[in-house]
């Protein structure tokens, strides 16, 4: 049914939708548009100035689904035709680097290229993170400069290896000897003959890359000489230069300029141990234990001078007591140890402090009915636990008795049963 036909029975809202649905629908199912393009080549001593221009000749799709970009035509114009300047208009154009990659389309080139599986894709990821060769920035991944090193050193030891297209074919390789097309022990042999080789020649040629050290305008505070930034085996450290004869060391804080709501101390970057996720909290921990997710930022708010942050990259700073605060009643909060604190709920535990058999009623199938139930809440779990095991092993006793009376019961019968047929005999 067109949009014309069910305008009189939608709101305003709806037929703006149906419409674009409709439009978007039927646009799918019709042939492509056509057009002319047409270039000019004008020659002007020794410059050459290039137009470009086109013109729709058939209209397809577009009869329904108006086009974004704006139609560029040219006049009519012949072979070898003089023209007139009539204005010049420069402009530079610079190339742009392609984006750095995200997750998204680090996933994507990988698929294309043909490199791992689904179920290696997130192992791959991790492990660039965690042994530090990139750093995300805005959600996208910047080398650091070990992965700079690494990938300079790799590809000139080993430049077959570091390959997108040795990585994709021993992944068809792989696929062989799982199917049962090819040995792994032939194929194991074919590759490391030339790995060996190319091992060797690398421990032999390959020296030993060690990060220069970055100097700060500060002195150490125990013996007087600079201090320095040095990369360890957990990041970046700030050390004396007089190393190993003087040991002062502390970790490299960034500041964010703003300043901590409970005790004025700086706020400062940080990161979680295991996700390695950015938080912000007050260097003078653990006297202050203030974190936040939000990035501040120096300025005050104009309301009440409390603390201004950034909810999320690209929006405006909010007031965080006035906005952040009411949101992050019922969310997750960091800590300055890194680990993160949800909102602590109450669990109810049912537990039985002491189980009585209150009644003892024999049904009619023999079975004895028993009641005894005592709840009470708590939350710990140590409590829990040993009232568990005793309800088990109550509750235990209690069916070996009524088992035991059962069989009493039944075997009580049955000898009067046979003393019954007895004496009938």
């Amino acid at each position: 049914m067109t949009p014309q036909k069910i305008k009189p029975h939608l709101t305003p809202e709806q037929f703006k939708l149906y419409n674009l649905i409709w439009r978007r629908f039927v646009a799918s199912f019709m042939t492509p548009a056509v057009f002319d393009t047409v270039r000019v080549d004008i020659v002007a001593g020794q410059y050459v100035f290039r137009a470009t221009g086109s013109h729709l000749k058939f209209p397809g799709f577009y009869a329904v689904w108006q086009r974004d970009d704006e139609e560029k035509t040219l006049p009519p114009l012949s072979v070898q035709e003089v023209l007139k300047l009539h204005q010049l208009t420069p402009e530079q154009h610079f190339t742009q680097p392609p984006p750095r990659y995200s997750e998204a389309s680090l996933i994507k080139e990988l698929e294309e290229q043909g490199i791992g599986r689904p179920s290696t894709y997130v192992p791959i990821i991790s492990t660039i993170q965690d042994r530090g060769y990139v750093e995300q920035e805005q959600r996208r991944f910047m080398p650091t400069w070990l992965g700079e090193t690494v990938n300079e050193v790799m590809n000139k030891h080993f430049p077959d290896i570091v390959d997108t297209g040795f990585t994709a074919e021993m992944e068809r390789k792989l696929d062989d000897v799982e199917e049962g097309r090819q040995s792994w022990t032939g194929f194991l042999r074919s590759f490391y003959d030339d790995f060996k080789v190319t091992m060797d020649k690398a421990e032999a040629e390959m020296n030993r890359v060690q990060k220069p050290v970055e100097e700060i305008d500060e002195a150490c505070p125990e013996c007087g000489r600079n201090l320095v930034i040095r990369t360890g085996r957990f990041g970046r450290f700030i050390s004396c230069s007089g190393f190993p004869e003087c040991r002062y060391r502390r970790s490299v804080v960034n500041k964010t300029g703003a300043l901590c709501p409970v005790c004025q101390g700086d706020l400062v970057e940080r990161k979680t141990k295991q996700k390695k996720r950015i938080f912000y909290g007050c260097s003078n921990y653990p006297t202050c234990n203030f974190a936040i997710w939000e990035k501040p930022v120096p300025e005050l708010c104009p309301h009440c001078g409390g603390l201004m942050v950034v909810p999320r990259v690209g929006q405006d700073p909010v007031c965080y007591q006035e906005v952040i605060v009411v949101q992050r009643n019922a969310e997750e909060r960091p800590e300055q140890d890194g680990a993160a604190r949800r909102r602590g709920t109450r669990r109810k535990v049912t537990t039985t402090a002491e189980t009585e058999l209150l009644s003892q009623t024999p049904s009619s199938n023999g079975r004895t009915a028993t009641t005894a139930k005592k709840t009470t809440t708590g939350t710990t779990r140590g409590r829990t636990k040993k009232a568990t095991g005793t309800t088990r092993a109550k509750s235990t006793a209690t069916r070996k008795k009524t088992t035991s009376r059962s069989k009493k019961s039944t075997a009580t019968k049955i000898t009067t049963r046979r003393a019954g047929s007895a004496q009938s005999t």
